[in-house]
């Protein structure tokens, strides 16, 4: 294990930081939102934080029984940030909230679930390297994600927003309609109209995104994979051709969107996800092969790190397996 500073500040663009928990909320089904405040030195080193980039949490407590099965930290995406800077005649000082969402699948997010609002927890962060934005404010986008995908996209959102894109859609997918990464909008759904792009999620909806969701059993939105909507959604509107596209997701979606992007072609950025012990690129345990670029070979292959290299990448860069 890297051996981390207690020193709060290790460079400008991260460190180890300890905050309070200050909400624990279930979604749905097994995926809760959590936030976390934040003062100086966090605040200035986290509002910089680019989405796509993420935070490597210490899951558990001391005396936690799961103790030894979550030794190490856990990478999750940042789903959301708002800097509270307090005006100097306030008397309070400038914090950081920052939120996550996660789905608990084993042990480490099983601790963290029992966590508590007033909970002191520790993190390192950002880590690794963000989604790149379009040249002109103009240009249509296209965010699409699945599961636990979807909360570097709603950051995204949000940032984009805030830099003066409109011409944005949010393609959500999950297997059921009580496995969305998100908040249901129910009362603005409008189920005749699946391909309709609706503000029907509360996590898009916050940036004034609009978003079209599907689901793979049908039981909300469209009745198939995002993919399969998002191709159907730019059939309908060619002008949506020109999009540039953002993803996040399962290996498996992130592959067919990327050949499917390649097709048309479509540029595309896709935000990988993978195991890691270290997430600062030392443990070497998250490679991915790329192509590499510098060679007059274009079929040579490389290799990088999803946590330090990445974890976002042009999607024509990753060999696709």
């Amino acid at each position: 294990m890297p051996n981390y500073s207690q020193n709060p500040v290790k460079t400008k663009s991260r460190g180890e930081f300890t905050g309070s928990i200050i909400k624990q909320h279930k979604i749905n089904h097994d995926f809760y939102r959590m936030g976390l405040e934040f003062a100086e030195p966090a605040r200035e080193c986290l509002a910089s934080a680019k989405a796509g980039q993420f935070v490597a949490l210490e899951v558990s407590k001391p005396n936690d029984s799961h103790r030894f099965g979550s030794m190490l930290r856990r990478p999750f995406s940042i789903a959301g940030l708002n800097n509270k800077n307090e005006s100097p005649d306030s008397g309070k000082s400038p914090i950081i909230q920052l939120e996550i969402i996660y789905q608990v699948i084993g042990p480490g997010t099983k601790s963290l679930m029992q966590r508590k609002p007033g909970d002191k927890i520790s993190i390192i962060g950002p880590l690794g390297n963000g989604f790149t934005p379009p040249g002109a404010t103009t240009q249509k986008i296209v965010l699409i994600g699945g599961g636990v995908g979807l909360p570097p996209l709603y950051f995204w959102a949000d940032q984009l927003m805030r830099a003066g894109y409109e011409n944005i859609v949010g393609f959500a997918g999950a297997r059921s309609r009580d496995l969305f990464a998100g908040e249901l909008i129910e009362e603005n759904y409008q189920a005749d109209k699946p391909l309709l792009p609706q503000k029907n999620l509360k996590e898009f909806a916050r940036s004034n995104t609009d978003s079209i969701l599907t689901t793979d059993d049908g039981g909300f939105g469209f009745h198939g994979s995002v993919l399969e909507a998002l191709e159907k959604y730019i059939t309908s509107n060619p002008d949506w051709k020109n999009a540039i596209i953002y993803a996040c997701g399962p290996y498996g979606m992130l592959k067919a969107v990327a050949a499917w992007a390649q097709k048309y072609p479509i540029p595309c950025q896709v935000c990988m996800e993978a195991y890691m012990a270290c997430g600062i690129g030392v443990c070497q345990s998250c490679v991915v092969p790329v192509r590499d670029t510098d060679s007059t070979n274009k079929n040579e292959q490389n290799y990088k790190l999803v946590c330090s290299d990445g974890p976002v990448f042009p999607a024509e860069q990753i060999v696709w397996r």
